[in-house]
């Protein structure tokens, strides 16, 4: 037996157990055997200079100056297990079973030494000898070729493939977005060619294949053919040699070897996810804690994490108590938000959401006494939104009766209670009723009101605009949405608007309502501001990102961007245009 079998039975033991650990140590020993040096990670923060970058994102990031021809490498093939961050996965983490942000990448490295075959032949071999894997559970993907780069397909790679034994069928052209390798909008590059896993039709369909965004094929090795530097973009200089860079994530490997379904059944995040999870067992249950994470979910864009908090705090509160209404409230809200996230309101998913919501919200409606006014308002909006937009539902609600009834709790409310939310409430219940004028009248006490905090301005015009559409119901609707709009502008107390490109003239200068209008709703004063405020941006371009101070607090505020929630300081009016201009 030769010495290269001798070392493969030695180490598939190792891996098969596979804990992390011993998969470097496999990898390691393997490449090392085949003349390569072993060189330690080097540091997140790339130690030179290097703008194309801000953290280490890939194992050739501290051998760039070697593929650049800048510096000299202590040997023509090197080794390492690179701890990378990628920011670039951030939004992918918890919502694939494979992604993460901080890993560890094995690669294998040839400076002007071999090439494309020398790389598939490692590549085949650690795979099917060390690894163990089914070469029948194995893709390939390689370059199509590119017209802008000037590039025809990777012929090389396919034939080299083909040489170790894979059939043509398992090997799948893919385009520039897949195939083509760069750290960064310029400097090294080059084609690459990946190897897929196949985990079964049981996590995917049978029609996946590899380079989809399924949970089917997961890529756990990229080769990549180093032999370009790009700079400008899509203009390709010849490096000084053909290098290879491989990178083989070894947390997903682990996920493979060890049959588990995510990267976070592993051993590296098992026990301590267990750890977690028992002092959490431990600990007493807080529903308005787990409320609250639910609600954070929400607005950084989780909903589908929020439902099974939330379905949670449901099931272990008692029906009618405080914790269940606000949860099954929420619960609403969250599939509420998945519907319209839905880029095809009709389809079979939107459906369920748009039917899930109702249900929720008229499970949160009756389960207090006389009603929760908040989940009648959003069951009367959701029941009228569905009817006009043909949207068939289960959950009968005869918007007129549901309006009429809101109204009466409301008309419960002592004189000394009737505050903002009362006036947004009743404007939104006589929509039910189709009564635009008993909107104006109630909207203008709401938005003249020094105690309506910004947040709950912005809140009332998304519920007026997404669900009940009032800027398609003619002026007088228009007029309405537009008298929010003004009270965002000029109410610097509770928060900060950041005006950008391209919709302000849409927001302000289309289709303005009559002044007497205006001044119904906004009072003399907000129509004096909103004229000066008519004046000046104009000609700027874009509402852009509402932010609010925290309720009730100094201090820190949010601003709302794209469904995330990012922290911002200051609560004055802001507007950026050209040039910018504070409205203090």
């Amino acid at each position: 037996m030769s010495s290269a079998s001798v070392e493969h039975d030695q180490l598939a033991g190792h891996v098969r157990r596979c804990i992390a650990g011993e998969v470097q140590r496999g990898a390691d020993d393997l490449v090392e055997a085949r003349d390569h040096r072993r060189l330690p990670s080097g540091s997140l923060v790339p130690t030179t200079y290097d703008p194309s970058v801000l953290l280490t994102t890939a194992g050739m990031h501290p051998l760039k100056p070697y593929f650049l021809g800048q510096e000299t490498p202590p040997h023509n093939r090197l080794t390492t297990c690179q701890k990378v961050f990628r920011t670039t996965d951030i939004e992918n983490v918890g919502n694939t079973t494979r992604h993460l942000t901080f890993f560890e990448m094995l690669g294998n490295f040839s400076i002007g030494d071999y090439f494309k075959q020398g790389a598939v032949e490692y590549a085949w071999e650690f795979s099917l000898q060390v690894l163990e894997l089914n070469p029948e559970d194995i893709w390939i993907t390689v370059f199509e070729g590119d017209d802008e780069l000037g590039l025809g397909p990777d012929d090389e790679a396919i034939a080299a493939w083909e040489s170790v034994g894979v059939p043509r069928e398992r090997i799948v052209l893919l385009p520039r977005s897949e195939n083509f390798w760069q750290a960064g909008p310029t400097g090294p590059c080059g084609p690459c060619s990946e190897l897929y896993f196949d985990r079964g039709v049981e996590f995917g369909t049978p029609d996946d294949l590899p380079g989809g965004e399924n949970e089917r094929f997961v890529e756990y090795w990229n080769l990549v053919f180093m032999e370009f530097n790009q700079d400008p973009v899509n203009t390709l200089v010849p490096l000084p040699a053909k290098n290879i860079d491989t990178g083989l994530g070894l947390n997903r490997m682990a996920m493979v070897l060890q049959d588990v379904p995510s990267i976070f059944e592993t051993d590296q995040f098992k026990p301590l996810i267990d750890v977690a999870t028992a002092h959490r067992a431990n600990a007493a249950f807080d529903a308005d804690i787990a409320t609250w994470q639910a609600q954070g979910l929400i607005e950084t864009g989780h909903p589908e994490q929020a439902r099974d908090i939330l379905t949670d705090v449901a099931a272990r509160t008692p029906a009618g108590s405080p914790q269940f209404v606000e949860a099954r409230g929420i619960l609403g809200r969250a599939w509420k938000q998945t519907f319209f996230e839905a880029a095809d309101k009709s389809s079979p998913q939107a459906r369920e959401a748009i039917e899930k919501s109702l249900a929720e919200y008229k499970a949160c409606f009756d389960a207090q006494p006389g009603g929760s006014v908040w989940a009648g308002l959003n069951l009367l909006a959701l029941a009228v939104f569905a009817s006009r937009n043909a949207i068939p539902t289960a959950v009968g609600i005869e918007p007129r009766a549901m309006a009429l009834k809101l109204l009466s709790a409301l008309d419960a409310t002592p004189i000394r209670e009737r505050d903002n939310f009362y006036h947004a409430s009743r404007a939104e219940a006589y929509l039910g009723l189709d009564d635009l004028e008993a909107v104006e009248i109630h909207i203008g006490a709401y938005v003249r009101s020094d105690a309506t905090p910004f947040f709950n301005l912005a809140s009332t015009l998304h519920q007026f605009t997404e669900l009940w559409q009032l800027d398609r119901q003619g002026a007088q609707g228009h007029g309405i949405i537009q008298a929010l709009q003004a009270a965002l502008l000029h109410g610097k107390k509770y928060g900060r608007l950041e005006m950008s490109p391209d919709q302000m003239r849409q927001a302000l200068g289309a289709d303005r309502p009559s002044e007497q209008q205006l001044q119904k709703i906004l009072g003399a004063g907000g129509l004096a501001r909103y004229d000066w405020l008519m004046k000046g941006l104009t000609s700027a371009r874009s509402v852009g990102v509402i932010s609010h101070a925290a309720q009730g607090r100094q201090g820190t505020g949010f601003l709302v961007r794209g469904g995330a929630l990012i922290p911002d300081l200051g609560d004055e009016l802001v507007v950026n245009q050209a040039p910018s201009r504070t409205v203090r």
